[in-house]
């Protein structure tokens, strides 16, 4: 499938490898994740409301949907559930982001290992730093939440499944989400989202002059844009 721009957001479909065999059902695996996760966050209050409050956010700005139960039980070969957990960063500790791990087997399947990482469209941090530093003026910006900002289709956000339950203290069954859009974790995010970003640029050079759509090019290393200007 191909890029698409749908709502104000590209779709940019995920780096499958070819010949992929059809995924085992991992749901199992997910569910055992999932309810270690719930043990945690029953442990830590306040974890766990900046958890739920996460979760929520996913929800409302579409990065995320609940499947009903005629959805849930839809498969196909690329069907797969991604187990999720806080990664805190030591110099923000009141700060965490929710990761899917991608990397998590299941009868010697992941979800990375039957993706391509796709080629390095990073710029040169270097270059980035030194271009920084050509003027006297300086300026950054960043791209909130990146990857959220480029969906996929229909077909590869069942391979985005994951469990969730909005009552952690209830013992039932969680219910079945997916993400739609691409994920930290996944091994070709980066590569899709810094595309988007390109195309964005390429498609739209005709509205803004030649220094934008260079320094979209030139001047981002990754979400990041460092940039100098004479005034």
């Amino acid at each position: 499938s191909k890029t698409q721009y749908k709502e104000g957001h590209y779709e940019v479909p995920m780096l499958w490898k070819e010949n992929n065999d059809p995924f085992p059902n991992n749901y199992n695996m997910a569910l055992k994740r999932f309810n270690m996760l719930k043990q945690r966050l029953r442990n830590d209050p306040d974890l766990k409301s900046k958890y739920n409050e996460t979760m929520d956010t996913y929800i409302q700005q579409g990065y995320a949907k609940k499947l009903s139960k005629e959805e849930a039980c839809r498969t196909s070969e690329k069907t797969w559930y991604l187990p999720h957990h806080p990664v805190f960063n030591k110099n923000k500790p009141e700060k965490f982001r929710m990761v899917f791990d991608a990397a998590a087997e299941y009868n010697g399947r992941s979800l990375n290992n039957s993706l391509m990482t796709g080629p390095d469209l990073l710029n040169s941090l270097e270059g980035v730093l030194l271009r920084f530093r050509n003027e006297k003026i300086v300026f950054s910006a960043d791209i909130e939440a990146m990857y959220h900002q480029v969906t996929v289709n229909d077909s590869d956000a069942g391979s985005l499944r994951f469990l969730w339950s909005e009552d952690l203290r209830r013992c039932s069954n969680p219910g079945t989400y997916q993400m739609n859009v691409h994920i930290f974790g996944s091994k070709d995010s980066p590569c899709c989202a810094n595309y988007a970003v390109r195309r964005t640029a390429t498609d739209n050079n005709h509205q803004f002059n030649a220094a934008i759509v260079e320094s979209v090019m030139r001047s981002f290393y990754m979400d990041d844009l460092l940039l100098s200007e004479k005034t």
